[in-house]
């Protein structure tokens, strides 16, 4: 993940962007149509061509990415 932003709906909602990157030191490359998911839920969606997302959140939940 990377350079997410939190902007507050209300005190329990956040929706919550940002973009999904490799782990690469040097330069993190963008994860295309990555898969971001809320934990133990069915709530998530898709991050687009260039990797970035966005999603509701409540407060303490968990996201969970993954890409094939």
């Amino acid at each position: 993940l990377h350079d997410a932003l939190p902007i507050y709906i209300d005190s329990n909602l956040v929706q919550f962007s940002g973009m999904v990157v490799t782990d690469q030191k040097n330069e993190p490359l963008p994860i295309p149509y990555a898969h971001v998911g809320v934990e133990n839920t069915r709530r998530g969606t898709y991050a687009d061509r260039n990797g970035f997302f966005s999603l509701v959140v409540q407060k303490g939940d968990k996201l969970v990415f993954s890409a094939v």
